[in-house]
């Protein structure tokens, strides 16, 4: 079955690094891409439920009508997904994101949060989107929102890379003891290669 956006697991424990984790794995090259179009944005921010049918819609339809505006904002999107990942990968590693890497990111939170306003909706104050502008940047917007929110919340303890194929995922278990992006197939996988290794070596050494 061809992997893409619209089968891909969502491993991330949260929206921004399931955004960064929308390649099939960041150890192959060339790199298998799940976002190869605009479209596929749309695709994940309908399954991460960031996007309402209705919004999808209206971004499909102004997608249409707006060509040089979608390969704009294709281009702005994967280029902060490399951003991002590259920020949070360092956190990882126990290491502090670079001067250039907290340049970047400064530079993408006042363009995603200047969008975020107020609104009173049946009596209730809630959080809503401002959109007139670069409508078509909403899912990258929502993406880097969530990033603030992690970093502002999370022990940088409980973001973690899978050893296997380089995911990012916040670790929400109790022990903080999660080792995989997703334990039955970076786990399993990993798991039945170390056994085939160890199995050579011991007949190697029987022989």
């Amino acid at each position: 079955m061809e992997k893409n956006i619209k089968n891909m697991s969502f491993d991330g424990g949260c929206l921004c690094l399931d955004f960064v984790n929308t390649v099939y794995s960041r150890k192959e090259s060339p790199m298998n891409d799940y976002l190869r179009s605009y479209e596929d944005v749309i695709h994940f921010g309908q399954r991460t439920e960031i996007l309402s049918p209705k919004k999808k819609r209206h971004l499909l339809d102004y997608t249409a009508n707006h060509p040089e505006e979608e390969k704009d904002a294709f281009h702005k999107i994967k280029i902060a997904r490399e951003e991002l990942y590259q920020f949070f990968y360092n956190i990882t590693e126990g290491e502090s994101p670079t001067p250039a890497m907290m340049d970047h990111f400064n530079k993408l939170l006042p363009s995603a949060l200047s969008h975020l306003r107020m609104k009173n909706s049946n009596g209730k104050i809630q959080l809503a989107w401002e959109e007139q502008n670069d409508p078509l940047l909403l899912p990258l917007w929502k993406v880097i929102k969530s990033a603030h929110d992690i970093l502002l919340t999370e022990s940088p303890k409980r973001i973690k890379s899978c050893p296997r194929c380089l995911w990012l995922f916040l670790d929400e278990t109790k022990n903080n003891g999660r080792k995989w992006c997703n334990s039955i197939i970076c786990g399993s996988r990993d798991k039945a290669l170390r056994y085939y290794y160890r199995k050579k070596e011991e007949d190697a050494n029987d022989g």
